[in-house]
């Protein structure tokens, strides 16, 4: 039986974000953004007077890209919302409810490239430093030197338990976009600091749980930290240690691949600990890093630094 006409559009949109979340294991942040995406579509056919995916035509398509231009939003703001719809018409294609995607047609706006923000090597120690020895204190200084020593998203963070880590060989498993996982390694700063916040800091924030916890990081009443605290506290950090920049935990993603191209480091090799698919997104922190490139290229192309021979005289014998 199909849904009537006025909530045929809703319909589909729970069909679609249930692919989402059973078949794609896609997160609750981008389950979300897809929904918002698809609803500001809604919203704009339902001022058509359209109320059934079935009735969106390409025409409907580009006059929905050129509300979005008109309204002033970014480049990269209308591209991701126009990249939400094409997908949940491509699911509704995939599952036989149209014979095509309207917005098959529609050319993406390409996106302004936007470079990460990474702190500066000497803005670290400070930032390090900050915490103090309460338990709290224990438990911001074990995330900041794990978020820099390894490059974890918020996501990923919040989301450790304790199986997860090994602090004998400095190894944290990570359940990374889509339930892909991978194992990253972890410095002995890292590793001190989350076994000083083990013995002593968590223990002590679990006092007032109401039941037992298995994640690794967890508030002051005992209950596992969301991405909001972790951004709330290291905006506080940042603040106290004095450092201008902000210290977002995606800046601290960054900082941490921006170092180790800076050290040397195979762009491959930080494309696996970051958990990227494809390289083309690790690519853009190279970028960031002119200085490394240059000394690569000096030190590995055979004409970069060699002087070039001096032109020979003509052989006036003709040989």
């Amino acid at each position: 039986m199909e849904a009537p006409e006025g909530k045929a559009m809703e319909a589909a949109l729970l069909s679609f974000l249930r692919y989402l979340s059973a078949e794609r294991g896609a997160s609750r942040r981008t389950i979300e953004a897809y929904a918002a995406d698809v609803r500001s579509l809604m919203a704009f056919l339902a001022a058509e007077g359209v109320r059934r995916p079935e009735d969106v035509t390409p025409a409907l398509a580009r006059q929905y890209v050129a509300a979005l231009l008109k309204a002033g939003l970014s480049r990269r703001t209308v591209a991701r919302r126009v990249s939400g719809a094409r997908a949940f018409f491509r699911h509704l294609v995939r599952e036989g409810r149209l014979p095509a995607d309207p917005f098959a047609a529609v050319r993406l706006l390409r996106r302004g490239r936007r470079l990460p923000k990474a702190l500066m090597p000497e803005e670290v120690p400070k930032l390090l430093a900050a915490p103090g020895e309460s338990p709290i204190g224990l438990r911001d200084r074990a995330m900041l030197e794990l978020l820099y020593a390894s490059g974890l998203r918020v996501s990923e963070l919040v989301g450790l338990v304790l199986g997860d880590l090994d602090l004998g060989r400095r190894l944290v498993t990570v359940k990374g976009k889509g339930g892909k996982g991978r194992i990253v390694p972890f410095g002995r700063p890292a590793a001190a600091a989350l076994a000083r916040y083990l013995e002593q800091g968590r223990p002590a924030l679990l006092r007032r749980a109401p039941a037992p916890v298995e994640h690794v990081f967890v508030g002051v009443r005992g209950a596992p930290l969301s991405d909001r605290a972790v951004r709330r506290r290291l905006e506080r950090l940042r603040r106290e240690a004095g450092i201008a920049a902000r210290a977002t935990p995606h800046v601290l993603r960054h900082t941490f691949a921006t170092h180790l191209l800076d050290g040397g480091a195979d762009i491959r090799v930080v494309q696996e600990l970051l958990g990227h698919v494809n390289l083309s997104t690790t690519q853009i922190y190279t970028h960031l890093a002119p200085k490394r490139l240059r000394e690569a290229y000096r030190a590995s192309h055979p004409r970069a630094t060699r002087p070039p021979e001096p032109e020979r005289e003509p052989d006036p014998g003709g040989r």
